[in-house]
């Protein structure tokens, strides 16, 4: 099954999470939403997987720009919010199936393969 690693390409910890996949000779796609973008139904299976409150990046720059401090926001809303300003989720995000794994700590800590 397929690894995806989603981020963009100058955060330090999806530099960190690439160097480690690398170092345990783990394959893996990476998508630079930046770039790449995110499609709904993606970022769909994450909520679904892990829910709004894991994925949802409430200490990001766009979050702050987007300025949503009083905002309600539920999981259409944020998926609303995503296809205009993809990096209002937590780097780095790595899928494999239905597993979903956010941060560099998750990643550290799974048993990958």
């Amino acid at each position: 099954m397929s690894i995806h690693l989603y981020g963009i390409k100058n955060c330090s910890q999806v530099k960190k999470a690439k160097d480690f996949l690398k170092e345990k000779s783990i394959n893996f796609v990476e998508v630079d939403v930046r770039k790449d973008g995110l499609e709904r139904q993606t970022v769909n299976h994450w909520l679904r997987c892990r829910g709004l409150e894991s994925v949802f990046n409430k200490r990001s720059k766009a979050y702050k720009d987007l300025d949503l401090g009083d905002v309600q926001i539920d999981e259409s809303k944020f998926l609303d919010l995503i296809e205009e300003s993809p990096l209002l989720f937590k780097r780095p995000l790595l899928v494999q199936g239905d597993t979903v794994l956010i941060g560099l700590k998750e990643i550290q800590e799974s048993d990958l393969s």
